[in-house]
């Protein structure tokens, strides 16, 4: 019975254990393209750390099942409003994967590019009961000082966390080695003072550096130039209490926000465990043949088409040319007679004599041609 007892125990903290804390965990976002360079997708991960090698199939899971609003915007100086792309989402594997508008990451212009989620109410026993909101995003700047604030503009994010290349040197640090790094954090239109924003290697997802924003919300994080890729994280709470729609009390409210910067000129490549859309290897050729058959079967069919029209057309035509004929040889039968009648006519108005019969004949005559 001890026995037993101690077995039951141990499972239920290996479970508790087994359940991620949602204080330490965040949503991240990293944009990738195929190696030819034609396809391009943002893919997110539910992990403490970011990195396509920290992602985890259980706990993107997890992320999947809730409802994560993704969007895409072009910055576009011709056009007065920017229109926002809702991206469609999808789960494969490790990731969970959405699709990019052909040319963006290659393109040497702007965009916004984000997403959120609520979360719901987490209580880990550590915690006060809190209801969490996660933001992520991977926005391009071209022109830092003419696009961020058009970026922030067009975020649908209510919290907008950016990550940019400094103009200016961080203080004390060689530009030879390091680059500055700019992070900002804003919250419903307001910038955030005194808020730690973490600095983490893409590719290794070991922390660089952590600082304090100003009281415009901004930190200057040196980076080393060796670097490719950046993601930032930062954390706002709000002292907001409250029933969430499941019935779930809360005691806190809180807003986990991260960003992603590519310092390179050219993003990573997919991983190798996501499928991209295209025929399953092997049955290639088969597919080839039966898109092959079909052009065939769409050549022939247009052909049938093309002779059914030129009928009709010879077919219309001979009748056209008939009733010309017919029309013609009705006038002239007509003509004929109208001019007998006149000359006769005019004959006998000389003569001062005028036959009767030969008149009703020709009226006769008239009458059935004009039948016709």
């Amino acid at each position: 019975m001890i026995q037993s007892s101690i077995i039951i125990k141990t499972t239920a903290v290996l479970f508790l254990l087994s359940i991620p804390s949602v204080c330490s965990h965040a949503i991240w976002q990293q944009t990738v393209k195929s190696s030819d360079g034609k396809s391009a997708s943002t893919l997110f991960m539910f992990e403490e750390s970011p990195g396509l090698d920290e992602a985890d199939e259980d706990f993107t899971q997890m992320a999947s099942e809730k409802d994560i609003n993704a969007y895409f915007t072009w910055i576009d100086f011709r056009e007065k409003e920017e229109k926002a792309e809702k991206l469609s989402i999808v789960k494969k594997g490790r990731f969970i994967v959405a699709d990019l508008p052909e040319g963006s990451l290659g393109d040497q212009q702007s965009y916004a590019l984000e997403s959120s989620t609520l979360w719901g109410v987490h209580a880990d026993g550590t915690h006060p009961p809190m209801l969490v909101y996660f933001y992520t995003g991977a926005s391009k700047l071209i022109k830092r000082s003419v696009d961020i604030d058009r970026v922030t503009f067009a975020s649908k994010n209510k919290f907008v966390s950016l990550l940019t290349i400094s103009q200016d040197p961080c203080e004390g640090k060689d530009v030879s080695s390091f680059v500055c790094i700019e992070a900002t954090a804003e919250f419903d239109g307001l910038k955030l003072p005194m808020h730690e924003i973490t600095l983490y290697d893409g590719d290794t997802a070991q922390i660089i550096v952590k600082g304090n924003t100003t009281g415009f919300g901004n930190a200057f994080l040196p980076v080393p130039r060796t670097t490719n890729r950046i993601f930032g994280k930062v954390k706002h709470d709000e002292d907001i209490s409250g029933v969430s729609d499941d019935g779930e009390k809360y005691d806190l409210t809180t807003h986990i926000a991260t960003s992603f910067l590519e310092l390179t000129s050219s993003p990573a490549d997919y991983p190798d465990d996501v499928v991209l859309d295209s025929p399953p290897e092997g049955k290639l050729e088969e597919v080839k043949e039966q898109v092959k058959e079909q052009e065939m079967k769409e050549d022939v069919k247009e052909q049938e088409v093309e002779e059914e029209v030129k009928e009709q057309e010879n077919s219309t035509g001979g009748m056209f040319n008939l009733v010309i004929i017919a029309h013609l040889g009705l006038m002239a039968f007509i003509g004929s007679f109208l001019g007998g009648f006149v000359v006769e006519s005019l004959k006998n108005h000389r003569d001062r004599s005028y036959d009767v019969a030969a008149t009703d004949e020709v009226d006769l005559k008239i009458r059935d041609a004009e039948s016709c």
